[in-house]
């Protein structure tokens, strides 16, 4: 289990994060209260990394992703009918920081988030992060933004802006369904 704000893990049963002091208790309610889903049949998506998929879970898209924080971390995100998923991952953020494409400082010490279940996301939409078009703003129900820039090896490839966007699309749809 880790925690919904610093991503920290945690043990089960504790009601505040030893490292943030942020409520446990509060955050897994709100995530399990509904079960919200991306409906639709989509093409087998073949994972570039190790991800273990719950029962009934299918991998949407995968994709290259700066996690922001104060602080950047470079990671993949796998989307799936059910939630986000991000492991943080080394491998390239020297050269996409020096193709421009990542700002800010990358670090290895950056907490990210591991996970963001569809039903705990109370709005997403599309932003402009740190100057990169390709961003997105996810607002959790328990009151946390994640900022998530889409990356692309190409400078000045669109592919990262319709990625995003088609993200984007999928969780509003998804999210709206509920309400």
């Amino acid at each position: 289990m880790f925690c919904q704000n610093c991503g920290n893990e945690i043990n089960e049963g504790i009601k505040f994060c030893p490292n943030c002091g942020n409520a446990i208790e509060t955050i897994k309610n709100t995530a399990n209260k509904n079960t919200v889903e991306i409906q639709g049949d989509f093409p087998v998506a073949q994972s570039k990394i190790p991800l273990e998929l719950l029962e009934g879970e299918k991998l949407i898209l995968q994709y290259n992703v700066a996690v922001i924080s104060k602080l950047a971390a470079n990671g993949i995100l796998s989307l799936t009918n059910k939630r986000i998923l991000i492991k943080k991952d080394s491998f390239g953020k020297a050269s996409l920081k020096s193709a421009g494409l990542l700002t800010g400082a990358l670090m290895s010490s950056v907490k990210v988030v591991p996970e963001i279940k569809l039903s705990n996301i109370a709005t997403i939409q599309a932003a402009t992060i740190r100057g990169q078009k390709s961003g997105a703003e996810i607002m959790t129900k328990d009151g946390y933004t994640h900022r998530i820039i889409f990356q692309s090896m190409k400078i000045g490839s669109k592919e990262p802006i319709n990625i995003r966007d088609s993200f984007v699309a999928l969780i509003q749809s998804a999210i709206s369904k509920e309400n």
